[in-house]
């Protein structure tokens, strides 16, 4: 019973600094865009488009060793960490991942996740077809031109962010709208992984087409899983940039937590994706998954 006593004291301590120190330092509105910031924001769009042609590279390195490892008998195929070309393609998706990270700091976060979509989408169509050699069909020509359609118009009508501390992060991640968000995409995790887990049950030779729709599943929880660390990288460039500025952010807690959930997802996802990918086109899948990455979380009123 102390204890528990002891946990509601430090939560009634902890939201009386949260409000003294809002009264005290009140949230300015977000100022107007200036020419500094439009240059930022040119900046950050070249950084994210080198890094998504780098990262979308990688990931067609780590399909095509899926694909030449898959003509390996069962017993001679190796695990994925111990292929060296798989390697090659993890390294050029994390300087990829580094450059989105980059990205960040300088462009505000919608647009960096939907014009780093378009182009992993765009340069995804060349790798493909002209590496792979999958062929491309006109629903890909036709999604990914829809793709860059609001890639587009996302860059013409985008604003800057505004700069928040971590205790005004904080405060953003308990507004109801962004909770009513996160435990949707909570609800629709556990049903895709209970969907796979049910298609796994079953034989692939009775159930084809139930196993077709794997890629597309994983697919779209990875890209849902990006979309988390897209905010949460977000969140550490803003604070790493007011840091810089003379305004130390890391002397809370909250901010080490949030620092190490940006980069934690960054294998295990693509892994899933590509390794039940083979034999799927890839322009289909990346088509899923920036359509679901897409659906970004964006903080409410920022």
């Amino acid at each position: 019973m102390s204890h528990f006593a002891h946990r509601a004291m430090l939560l009634a301590q902890n939201s009386a600094k949260q409000a003294s120190y809002l009264a005290a330092h009140p949230p300015s509105p977000p100022a107007g865009p200036s020419d500094d910031a439009d240059e930022f924001k040119w900046i950050g769009l070249a950084i994210v488009i080198g890094s998504a042609i780098l990262s979308n590279l990688g990931v067609n390195v780590q399909k095509l060793s899926h694909v030449k490892e898959e003509k390996r008998s069962m017993f001679q195929r190796r695990p994925y960490y111990v292929r060296p070309l798989w390697i090659i393609g993890m390294a050029f998706v994390v300087l990829g991942s580094i450059g989105d990270f980059e990205a960040l700091a300088f462009a505000p976060q919608a647009l960096v996740a939907s014009v780093g979509g378009g182009c992993t989408v765009l340069a995804n169509m060349g790798f493909a077809h002209l590496w792979l050699g999958q062929r491309l069909t006109w629903y890909d020509v036709l999604g990914t031109f829809f793709i860059l359609v609001g890639v587009v118009l996302s860059t013409l009508a985008n604003t800057p962010d505004a700069q928040l501390t971590i205790v005004e992060l904080e405060l953003q991640f308990q507004h109801l709208e962004f909770l009513v968000y996160f435990s949707i995409m909570c609800l629709v995790l556990f049903g895709i992984f209970g969907e796979i887990r049910s298609i796994a049950r079953r034989s692939r030779l009775t159930h084809e087409y139930l196993h077709r729709r794997l890629p597309y599943l994983y697919a779209t929880a990875s890209g849902i899983f990006g979309s988390f660390s897209v905010l949460l990288a977000k969140c550490t460039s803003m604070l790493l940039l007011l840091t810089f500025q003379g305004d130390n952010q890391f002397v809370y807690p909250i901010t080490h937590d949030r620092d190490v959930g940006a980069p934690d997802r960054l294998v295990e996802p693509r892994h899933h994706v590509w390794g039940h990918a083979v034999g799927v086109s890839s322009v289909s899948v990346l088509l899923d998954w920036v359509e679901c990455r897409g659906r970004r979380c964006v903080l409410p009123k920022v």
